[in-house]
Protein backbone atom coordinates (compact mmCIF):
# COMPACT_ATOMS: atom_id res chain seq x y z
CA UNK A 1 0.00 0.00 0.00
CA UNK A 2 1.40 3.39 -1.14
CA UNK A 3 1.45 5.40 2.19
CA UNK A 4 3.58 8.48 0.94
CA UNK A 5 2.46 10.20 -2.20
CA UNK A 6 5.21 12.47 -3.78
CA UNK A 7 5.16 14.45 -6.41
CA UNK A 8 8.29 15.71 -7.92
CA UNK A 9 9.11 17.49 -11.14
CA UNK A 10 11.01 16.14 -14.42
CA UNK A 11 13.73 16.14 -13.04
CA UNK A 12 15.42 12.26 -13.74
CA UNK A 13 18.87 12.96 -11.77
CA UNK A 14 16.53 13.83 -8.53
CA UNK A 15 13.72 11.31 -8.81
CA UNK A 16 16.63 9.08 -8.49
CA UNK A 17 17.82 10.20 -5.30
CA UNK A 18 14.41 10.73 -3.67
CA UNK A 19 13.35 7.17 -4.51
CA UNK A 20 16.72 5.82 -3.20
CA UNK A 21 16.19 7.77 -0.10
CA UNK A 22 12.79 7.05 0.86
CA UNK A 23 12.46 3.05 -0.79
CA UNK A 24 15.46 2.51 1.89
CA UNK A 25 13.42 3.99 4.52
CA UNK A 26 9.90 3.23 3.85
CA UNK A 27 10.27 0.70 1.08
CA UNK A 28 6.92 -0.42 -0.97
CA UNK A 29 4.89 2.56 0.96
CA UNK A 30 5.62 4.50 -1.46
CA UNK A 31 4.26 6.36 -4.86
CA UNK A 32 5.99 9.05 -7.03
CA UNK A 33 3.99 10.70 -9.95
CA UNK A 34 6.24 13.21 -11.85
CA UNK A 35 4.56 16.02 -13.22
CA UNK A 36 5.94 16.38 -16.99
CA UNK A 37 3.35 18.98 -17.69
CA UNK A 38 5.12 22.06 -19.56
CA UNK A 39 4.52 20.44 -22.93
CA UNK A 40 7.95 19.42 -23.82
CA UNK A 41 8.81 15.63 -24.11
CA UNK A 42 9.37 14.19 -20.77
CA UNK A 43 12.83 12.73 -19.27
CA UNK A 44 13.22 9.07 -18.82
CA UNK A 45 13.03 8.27 -15.09
CA UNK A 46 13.74 4.94 -13.02
CA UNK A 47 11.31 3.36 -11.53
CA UNK A 48 12.62 2.40 -8.01
CA UNK A 49 8.92 2.02 -7.07
CA UNK A 50 5.96 2.88 -8.00
CA UNK A 51 6.91 5.48 -10.52
CA UNK A 52 4.12 7.28 -13.15
CA UNK A 53 5.03 10.16 -15.51
CA UNK A 54 2.27 12.52 -16.21
CA UNK A 55 2.26 14.46 -19.10
CA UNK A 56 -0.66 16.96 -18.31
CA UNK A 57 -2.34 18.38 -15.79
CA UNK A 58 -5.95 16.23 -16.55
CA UNK A 59 -3.63 13.18 -16.32
CA UNK A 60 -1.91 14.22 -13.71
CA UNK A 61 -5.30 15.57 -11.64
CA UNK A 62 -6.02 11.92 -12.48
CA UNK A 63 -3.76 10.01 -11.35
CA UNK A 64 -3.35 11.93 -7.84
CA UNK A 65 -6.73 11.40 -7.36
CA UNK A 66 -6.39 7.61 -8.02
CA UNK A 67 -3.89 7.43 -5.25
CA UNK A 68 -5.56 9.53 -2.23
CA UNK A 69 -7.35 7.23 -1.06
CA UNK A 70 -4.30 4.98 0.48
CA UNK A 71 -2.41 7.96 1.41
CA UNK A 72 -1.45 9.34 4.71
CA UNK A 73 0.61 12.44 3.41
CA UNK A 74 1.62 13.84 0.57
CA UNK A 75 5.45 14.86 -0.27
CA UNK A 76 5.90 17.45 -2.65
CA UNK A 77 9.66 18.05 -3.80
CA UNK A 78 9.88 21.53 -5.52
CA UNK A 79 6.48 23.34 -4.75
CA UNK A 80 5.80 24.32 -8.74
CA UNK A 81 2.91 25.57 -10.03
CA UNK A 82 1.19 22.35 -11.31
CA UNK A 83 2.06 20.61 -7.52
CA UNK A 84 0.57 23.70 -5.88
CA UNK A 85 -2.61 22.93 -8.21
CA UNK A 86 -2.85 19.35 -7.14
CA UNK A 87 -2.97 20.56 -3.53
CA UNK A 88 -6.50 21.45 -3.69
CA UNK A 89 -7.57 18.11 -3.99
CA UNK A 90 -5.72 16.93 -0.70
CA UNK A 91 -8.01 15.57 2.19
CA UNK A 92 -7.28 18.18 5.39
CA UNK A 93 -6.21 15.07 7.10
CA UNK A 94 -3.70 14.19 4.87
CA UNK A 95 -0.37 16.32 6.28
CA UNK A 96 1.57 17.81 3.56
CA UNK A 97 5.74 18.12 3.35
CA UNK A 98 7.34 20.83 0.93
CA UNK A 99 10.68 19.88 0.33
CA UNK A 100 11.86 23.38 -0.48
CA UNK A 101 14.35 23.43 -4.03
CA UNK A 102 14.69 27.05 -4.68
CA UNK A 103 13.59 28.39 -7.52
CA UNK A 104 10.03 26.78 -6.47
CA UNK A 105 9.46 30.06 -4.62
CA UNK A 106 11.98 32.66 -4.39
CA UNK A 107 11.81 33.55 -8.50
CA UNK A 108 7.74 34.13 -8.29
CA UNK A 109 5.84 37.19 -7.67
CA UNK A 110 7.01 37.21 -4.08
CA UNK A 111 10.53 37.66 -4.37
CA UNK A 112 11.25 39.47 -7.91
CA UNK A 113 13.99 38.13 -9.89
CA UNK A 114 15.90 41.36 -9.52
CA UNK A 115 15.75 40.68 -5.74
CA UNK A 116 18.71 37.77 -6.31
CA UNK A 117 20.73 40.53 -9.03
CA UNK A 118 23.45 42.15 -8.61
CA UNK A 119 23.29 46.36 -9.86
CA UNK A 120 25.04 45.15 -13.52
CA UNK A 121 23.05 42.00 -14.27
CA UNK A 122 19.86 43.91 -13.38
CA UNK A 123 20.75 46.75 -16.53
CA UNK A 124 21.31 43.41 -18.46
CA UNK A 125 18.08 41.58 -17.55
CA UNK A 126 16.33 44.86 -18.58
CA UNK A 127 18.39 45.59 -21.74
CA UNK A 128 17.30 41.90 -22.69
CA UNK A 129 13.48 42.13 -22.21
CA UNK A 130 13.30 42.58 -26.04
CA UNK A 131 10.54 40.19 -26.89
CA UNK A 132 6.80 41.26 -26.30
CA UNK A 133 5.92 38.53 -23.41
CA UNK A 134 8.76 39.59 -21.43
CA UNK A 135 9.07 43.31 -21.78
CA UNK A 136 5.30 44.04 -21.23
CA UNK A 137 4.79 41.12 -18.67
CA UNK A 138 5.72 43.89 -15.06
CA UNK A 139 3.23 46.60 -17.31
CA UNK A 140 0.38 44.23 -17.65
CA UNK A 141 0.58 43.15 -14.46
CA UNK A 142 1.25 46.63 -12.72
CA UNK A 143 -2.13 47.39 -15.01
CA UNK A 144 -4.05 44.37 -13.89
CA UNK A 145 -2.98 45.29 -10.29
CA UNK A 146 -4.31 49.08 -10.94
CA UNK A 147 -7.27 48.35 -12.84
CA UNK A 148 -8.56 45.62 -11.48
CA UNK A 149 -7.58 45.54 -7.70
CA UNK A 150 -9.66 42.79 -6.72
CA UNK A 151 -9.03 40.68 -9.41
CA UNK A 152 -5.21 40.96 -8.39
CA UNK A 153 -5.75 40.43 -5.05
CA UNK A 154 -8.05 37.05 -5.02
CA UNK A 155 -5.25 35.69 -7.52
CA UNK A 156 -2.52 37.04 -4.80
CA UNK A 157 -4.77 35.09 -1.98
CA UNK A 158 -5.47 31.54 -4.13
CA UNK A 159 -2.04 31.51 -4.62
CA UNK A 160 -0.69 31.91 -1.25
CA UNK A 161 -3.69 30.02 0.28
CA UNK A 162 -1.91 26.93 -1.61
CA UNK A 163 1.85 27.62 -0.12
CA UNK A 164 -0.64 28.06 3.10
CA UNK A 165 -1.46 24.16 2.60
CA UNK A 166 1.56 23.00 3.86
CA UNK A 167 1.93 21.62 7.31
CA UNK A 168 5.85 20.90 7.06
CA UNK A 169 8.38 22.60 5.47
CA UNK A 170 11.48 20.63 4.73
CA UNK A 171 15.11 22.70 3.85
CA UNK A 172 18.49 22.24 4.29
CA UNK A 173 19.09 25.52 5.78
CA UNK A 174 17.00 26.68 8.79
CA UNK A 175 17.75 30.40 7.56
CA UNK A 176 15.47 29.43 4.25
CA UNK A 177 12.32 28.09 6.19
CA UNK A 178 12.88 31.57 8.27
CA UNK A 179 13.00 33.55 5.42
CA UNK A 180 9.80 31.32 2.77
CA UNK A 181 7.64 31.33 6.44
CA UNK A 182 7.50 34.86 6.93
CA UNK A 183 7.48 36.10 3.98
CA UNK A 184 4.24 34.01 2.70
CA UNK A 185 2.73 33.84 6.40
CA UNK A 186 3.01 30.26 6.43
CA UNK A 187 1.82 28.19 9.46
CA UNK A 188 4.05 25.16 8.99
CA UNK A 189 6.43 23.44 10.83
CA UNK A 190 10.38 22.84 10.19
CA UNK A 191 11.85 19.70 9.22
CA UNK A 192 15.67 19.22 8.26
CA UNK A 193 16.56 17.53 4.49
CA UNK A 194 18.92 17.31 2.64
CA UNK A 195 18.20 16.57 -1.59
CA UNK A 196 22.50 15.16 -1.89
CA UNK A 197 24.52 12.83 0.02
CA UNK A 198 28.20 12.95 -0.41
CA UNK A 199 28.02 9.16 -1.50
CA UNK A 200 26.22 10.00 -4.56
CA UNK A 201 27.31 13.19 -5.62
CA UNK A 202 31.26 12.05 -5.25
CA UNK A 203 30.89 8.97 -7.12
CA UNK A 204 33.70 6.15 -6.21
CA UNK A 205 35.76 7.21 -9.12
CA UNK A 206 36.18 10.68 -7.80
CA UNK A 207 36.31 9.59 -4.29
CA UNK A 208 40.47 10.04 -3.38
CA UNK A 209 41.05 12.55 -6.25
CA UNK A 210 41.43 15.95 -6.15
CA UNK A 211 41.48 19.41 -8.20
CA UNK A 212 45.20 19.45 -9.74
CA UNK A 213 44.71 22.83 -12.69
CA UNK A 214 44.65 26.49 -12.43
CA UNK A 215 40.80 26.77 -14.02
CA UNK A 216 38.45 28.84 -12.15
CA UNK A 217 34.39 27.56 -12.48
CA UNK A 218 32.05 30.31 -12.69
CA UNK A 219 28.50 29.38 -11.89
CA UNK A 220 26.09 26.89 -12.33
CA UNK A 221 23.58 27.70 -15.14
CA UNK A 222 22.16 30.33 -17.95
CA UNK A 223 20.37 31.95 -15.04
CA UNK A 224 20.97 35.76 -14.41
CA UNK A 225 20.67 35.13 -10.63
CA UNK A 226 24.66 33.45 -10.96
CA UNK A 227 25.28 37.29 -11.25
CA UNK A 228 27.92 36.21 -13.94
CA UNK A 229 28.83 40.02 -15.23
CA UNK A 230 30.20 41.02 -11.98
CA UNK A 231 32.43 38.12 -11.93
CA UNK A 232 33.67 38.08 -15.30
CA UNK A 233 34.72 41.79 -15.09
CA UNK A 234 36.07 41.08 -12.26
CA UNK A 235 38.14 38.12 -13.59
CA UNK A 236 39.31 40.44 -16.00
CA UNK A 237 41.89 41.75 -14.23
CA UNK A 238 43.15 38.10 -13.12
CA UNK A 239 43.84 37.01 -16.04
CA UNK A 240 47.64 35.92 -15.60
CA UNK A 241 46.24 34.27 -12.32
CA UNK A 242 43.89 31.35 -14.33
CA UNK A 243 44.04 29.31 -17.00
CA UNK A 244 40.29 29.14 -18.14
CA UNK A 245 37.45 30.49 -16.78
CA UNK A 246 34.41 27.65 -17.11
CA UNK A 247 30.79 28.44 -17.35
CA UNK A 248 27.74 26.08 -17.10
CA UNK A 249 25.38 27.46 -19.44
CA UNK A 250 23.44 24.31 -20.64
CA UNK A 251 20.45 24.94 -18.95
CA UNK A 252 18.16 28.27 -18.56
CA UNK A 253 17.96 31.42 -20.45
CA UNK A 254 19.51 30.82 -24.05
CA UNK A 255 19.24 34.67 -24.63
CA UNK A 256 21.03 35.05 -21.42
CA UNK A 257 23.84 32.62 -22.08
CA UNK A 258 24.74 34.03 -25.24
CA UNK A 259 25.05 37.77 -24.09
CA UNK A 260 27.03 36.61 -20.95
CA UNK A 261 29.60 34.32 -23.85
CA UNK A 262 30.02 37.35 -26.16
CA UNK A 263 30.93 39.61 -23.12
CA UNK A 264 32.78 37.21 -21.65
CA UNK A 265 34.71 36.65 -24.98
CA UNK A 266 35.31 40.07 -24.92
CA UNK A 267 36.79 40.72 -21.25
CA UNK A 268 38.68 37.04 -21.12
CA UNK A 269 39.48 36.51 -25.13
CA UNK A 270 40.46 32.66 -25.81
CA UNK A 271 40.32 31.65 -21.90
CA UNK A 272 36.67 31.71 -21.78
CA UNK A 273 35.26 27.98 -21.65
CA UNK A 274 31.38 28.44 -22.02
CA UNK A 275 29.81 25.02 -21.57
CA UNK A 276 26.39 25.26 -23.88
CA UNK A 277 26.14 21.66 -24.14
CA UNK A 278 24.65 19.20 -21.72
CA UNK A 279 27.13 17.06 -20.32
CA UNK A 280 26.05 13.81 -17.91
CA UNK A 281 26.75 14.34 -14.22
CA UNK A 282 30.00 12.12 -14.05
CA UNK A 283 31.26 13.18 -16.86
CA UNK A 284 30.97 16.91 -15.84
CA UNK A 285 32.14 15.99 -11.98
CA UNK A 286 35.05 14.64 -13.46
CA UNK A 287 35.44 17.91 -15.58
CA UNK A 288 35.55 20.15 -12.34
CA UNK A 289 39.09 18.57 -11.67
CA UNK A 290 40.82 21.32 -13.82
CA UNK A 291 39.24 23.98 -11.37
CA UNK A 292 41.15 25.35 -8.88
CA UNK A 293 38.83 27.67 -7.78
CA UNK A 294 34.91 28.39 -7.92
CA UNK A 295 32.82 31.70 -7.70
CA UNK A 296 29.13 30.93 -7.12
CA UNK A 297 27.68 34.97 -7.12
CA UNK A 298 24.06 33.86 -6.18
CA UNK A 299 22.70 35.60 -3.59
CA UNK A 300 20.16 32.39 -2.84
CA UNK A 301 20.44 28.76 -3.04
CA UNK A 302 21.87 27.47 -5.94
CA UNK A 303 24.35 25.54 -7.48
CA UNK A 304 24.59 23.56 -4.02
CA UNK A 305 25.23 20.27 -5.77
CA UNK A 306 28.32 21.56 -7.79
CA UNK A 307 29.66 23.18 -4.55
CA UNK A 308 29.66 20.27 -2.67
CA UNK A 309 31.36 18.26 -5.09
CA UNK A 310 34.16 21.16 -5.72
CA UNK A 311 34.32 21.47 -1.63
CA UNK A 312 35.24 17.66 -1.54
CA UNK A 313 37.60 17.85 -4.89
CA UNK A 314 39.45 20.52 -3.06
CA UNK A 315 39.00 23.53 -4.70
CA UNK A 316 38.29 26.87 -3.29
CA UNK A 317 35.12 28.31 -3.28
CA UNK A 318 33.80 32.07 -3.22
CA UNK A 319 30.45 33.04 -2.48
CA UNK A 320 27.86 36.12 -2.37
CA UNK A 321 28.12 37.32 1.52
CA UNK A 322 24.69 36.93 1.33
CA UNK A 323 23.98 33.58 0.67
CA UNK A 324 22.31 31.52 2.94
CA UNK A 325 25.00 28.96 1.78
CA UNK A 326 27.98 30.48 2.34
CA UNK A 327 27.02 31.16 5.83
CA UNK A 328 25.91 27.52 6.15
CA UNK A 329 28.94 26.22 4.41
CA UNK A 330 30.71 28.37 7.43
CA UNK A 331 29.11 27.07 9.86
CA UNK A 332 29.93 23.76 9.38
CA UNK A 333 33.69 24.66 8.69
CA UNK A 334 33.63 24.22 4.62
CA UNK A 335 36.93 26.24 3.52
CA UNK A 336 35.00 29.05 1.47
CA UNK A 337 35.54 33.03 1.36
CA UNK A 338 32.96 36.02 0.41
CA UNK A 339 32.77 36.86 -3.34
CA UNK A 340 33.00 41.02 -4.02
CA UNK A 341 33.15 42.34 -7.45
CA UNK A 342 36.35 44.75 -7.99
CA UNK A 343 37.82 46.71 -10.89
CA UNK A 344 41.22 45.91 -9.81
CA UNK A 345 43.43 42.98 -9.17
CA UNK A 346 43.02 42.47 -5.53
CA UNK A 347 41.12 39.60 -6.62
CA UNK A 348 43.98 37.88 -7.67
CA UNK A 349 45.87 37.20 -4.72
CA UNK A 350 43.13 34.83 -3.37
CA UNK A 351 42.93 32.90 -6.36
CA UNK A 352 44.98 30.39 -4.52
CA UNK A 353 44.66 26.34 -4.07
CA UNK A 354 43.31 25.15 -0.61
CA UNK A 355 46.42 24.07 1.44
CA UNK A 356 46.21 20.02 2.60
CA UNK A 357 44.69 21.14 6.17
CA UNK A 358 42.37 23.10 4.63
CA UNK A 359 41.18 20.08 2.08
CA UNK A 360 41.26 17.60 4.73
CA UNK A 361 38.55 19.53 7.12
CA UNK A 362 36.24 19.79 4.19
CA UNK A 363 36.07 16.20 3.81
CA UNK A 364 35.40 15.62 7.60
CA UNK A 365 32.96 18.53 7.42
CA UNK A 366 31.23 17.06 4.33
CA UNK A 367 31.47 13.08 5.47
CA UNK A 368 29.81 14.12 8.74
CA UNK A 369 27.05 16.06 7.73
CA UNK A 370 26.42 14.24 3.82
CA UNK A 371 26.64 11.13 4.64
CA UNK A 372 24.16 8.61 2.87
CA UNK A 373 23.53 7.74 6.70
CA UNK A 374 22.45 10.92 7.85
CA UNK A 375 20.22 12.03 4.81
CA UNK A 376 18.38 8.48 5.28
CA UNK A 377 18.11 9.74 8.75
CA UNK A 378 16.67 12.84 7.93
CA UNK A 379 14.29 11.39 5.63
CA UNK A 380 13.07 8.80 8.06
CA UNK A 381 12.39 11.71 10.37
CA UNK A 382 10.28 13.18 8.03
CA UNK A 383 8.20 10.71 6.91
CA UNK A 384 7.71 10.20 11.06
CA UNK A 385 6.60 13.33 11.67
CA UNK A 386 4.04 12.96 8.73
CA UNK A 387 2.60 10.06 10.00
CA UNK A 388 2.37 11.85 13.46
CA UNK A 389 1.03 14.60 12.04
CA UNK A 390 -1.83 12.67 10.02
CA UNK A 391 -2.64 11.01 13.18
CA UNK A 392 -3.04 14.09 14.95
CA UNK A 393 -5.32 15.47 12.35
CA UNK A 394 -7.51 12.23 12.36
CA UNK A 395 -8.11 12.76 15.53
CA UNK A 396 -9.46 16.30 15.21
Amino acid sequence: MSRYLHLLSDDAKFSGYIQDYFEFVAPGQNSYLVLAVNGKKANSHVDKGSLLVATSMRDAEKQYKQRLPTAIAVIVHGLWAPSRKLLAHTPHQCPIAWCLFGGDVFNGRFWPETHWLESKTQKLQIALCKNKERKFRPVLTACVKKLYPQHYKRKHEEILSQYRRVDLLATTFMEDYQSVVERLGLNAEHCEFINYNIDDTVTSTLRNATTEGQDILVGNSATPSNNHLEVLETLAHCRRDFRHAILPLSYGNNEYASHITKRGTQLLGNQLRPLHDFMPRDEFNHSLLTVKCAVFNHIRQQGFGTALTLAWLGARLFMHPRSSTYRFFLKLGIAVEPFHSSSDKSFACKLRPLDMSERIANRTALSKHFSQDRVRQLASQLINRLSAMHNEKSLR
